[in-house]
């Protein structure tokens, strides 16, 4: 997040400072969470709110921002 924020990451961050962590998942290999991302990435807005929100009483989340910290 640093280094999204110090605008030293991708270029589509670097734009869109600051950039903030809301979810996170945590995945057995790295080739399942580039896949999970890749995934998700497609997704619209609006499903990716409702995978977040349907998460956040999960225990697969690793961490979900609470609705009134956004």
């Amino acid at each position: 997040m640093k280094t999204h924020n110090d605008g030293k990451g991708a270029k589509y961050t670097k734009v869109r400072r600051p950039v903030e962590l809301i979810f996170a998942e945590s995945f057995s290999t790295k080739r399942e969470a580039m896949q999970a991302e890749y995934y998700f990435k497609k997704l619209t807005r609006k499903k990716k709110e409702l995978y977040i929100e349907e998460k956040r009483n999960s225990k697969e989340a690793v961490y979900v921002k609470a609705p009134n910290e956004l």
